[in-house]
């Protein structure tokens, strides 16, 4: 009788695995979900080096596989390669496609990719004409998902009235305080 394990389970246990340095186990974990077409999993390999694998050789498949998993839709990796994209890292800087990269990776739900494309879109930075009102949207569905710099930008913007908000006292406090609570995105799980 053979045993299925849920797929969920096995990339969190391939995620303890990374994290605990065992690059060679992990790898061997991932082979069946990548051969699944598993888009976390792909993210996953992106991320651990293989042995005597070259500099060279890892970055080229970090960016194939980072591709692969954002073309299967997981939207940790397209924020990734949005990053790469927007500082040159292992392929050429592109900041039109990183912007695209980042409004994909918000409109899926990626918190810290909502912080950029709303701060692209409220001064106009980026690839994307500037737009207040989205821009808004998308640092209000950022700061739902605890976002530190959104809940600053939010509440900087209600203290003063500025970028379209309404001046606001009360929800400048509420979301100063959120700020302070929260954690940057380096220090979160989902980036």
């Amino acid at each position: 009788m053979t045993v299925k394990i849920d797929p969920k389970q096995r990339l969190r246990d391939i995620e303890k695995t990374i994290f605990s340095g065992n690059f060679a186990r992990a790898h061997k974990l991932l082979k069946p979900l990548l051969l699944q077409k598993n888009a976390e999993a792909y993210f996953f390999s992106s991320s651990i080096s293989k042995h005597k694998e070259s500099i060279r050789a890892f970055e080229k498949r970090h960016v194939a596989e980072l591709t692969e998993s954002a073309d299967l839709g997981y939207p940790r990796a397209i924020y990734g390669l949005g990053a790469c994209y927007d500082c040159g890292d292992f392929v050429p800087q592109d900041k039109q496609k990183a912007s695209a990269l980042f409004k994909r990776a918000a409109d899926l739900g990626h918190v810290h990719s909502q912080w950029i494309h709303g701060v692209e879109l409220l001064y106009g930075l980026g690839s994307f004409r500037k737009n207040q009102r989205a821009g808004a949207r998308y640092l209000i569905r950022a700061a739902e998902g605890k976002h530190k710099y959104a809940l600053e930008i939010l509440a900087e913007c209600h203290a003063k009235g500025t970028n379209g908000f309404p001046r606001d006292p009360k929800l400048s406090k509420r979301y100063s305080t959120a700020a302070r609570k929260a954690k940057a995105f380096w220090e979160r799980d989902d980036t």
